[in-house]
């Protein structure tokens, strides 16, 4: 428990969610005072643990989001765990992972092989694959992706094309071009996601 306190300004949600199910807990873990230093809570180990059943299950659902998998839908994950200590700990936990992170069948073993129609979360050396295929319809995911990559590069290049006005640089307060620049980045990372997204789909539907 004081492992999940110490986590928790850096991960709320996911910590929050293991709390309310272990054994003991009451209330809300915001709620619950601060661990004082002790040998427990510098148990590098038992951090590390917490970290990694964390990390996995965050992983999980960042894919579930980039890829629009509805709440209501459950997946099938592989993982590939090089480290038999992490799949020890990731098969202690199995109950976790599949509730917090919606997944039906999960399989964990060093040396898995990406299924085909899976995408891919990363977290550290462990590769976490979650099967789509089934789930989504592609052809339709790539007329989604191809429309909103379209409409995220008109934005982009209307903000470009401030930038790129003197007389805008000239005259326009600091802090809005300093906005327009910051949406600028904010396009450039929205469109590398849609890329990777829309390459997925193409890769795996040839």
């Amino acid at each position: 428990m004081a492992v999940l306190k110490l986590l928790h300004p850096f991960m709320p949600f996911v910590t929050e969610e293991l709390w309310q199910r272990l054994p003991g807990s009451t209330g809300s873990i915001m709620e619950a005072a601060f661990p004082e230093p002790s040998a427990h809570t510098r148990d590098r180990e038992a951090a590390d643990e917490m970290k990694l059943l964390m990390g996995v299950i965050t992983g999980i659902r960042n894919v579930r989001g980039e890829m629009r998998i509805p709440p209501s839908k459950n997946v099938s994950v592989v993982m590939d765990i090089p480290d038999p200590q992490d799949a020890l700990v990731l098969r202690r936990n199995e109950a976790h992972i599949m509730t917090l992170a919606k997944v039906d069948r999960l399989e964990i073993e060093a040396g898995a092989r990406k299924p085909e129609g899976s995408a891919t979360a990363v977290y550290g050396e462990n590769q976490i694959h979650v099967l789509l295929k089934g789930l989504l319809d592609f052809g339709e995911e790539r007329k989604r992706l191809r429309k909103e990559i379209a409409k995220v590069e008109k934005e982009m290049a209307a903000a470009e094309r401030k930038l790129g006005n003197r007389g805008f640089l000239e005259k326009a307060p600091a802090e809005i071009v300093a906005e327009v620049r910051e949406r600028v980045e904010g396009f450039k990372q929205r469109l590398e996601k849609l890329t990777r997204n829309l390459e997925f789909f193409d890769e795996d539907d040839a």
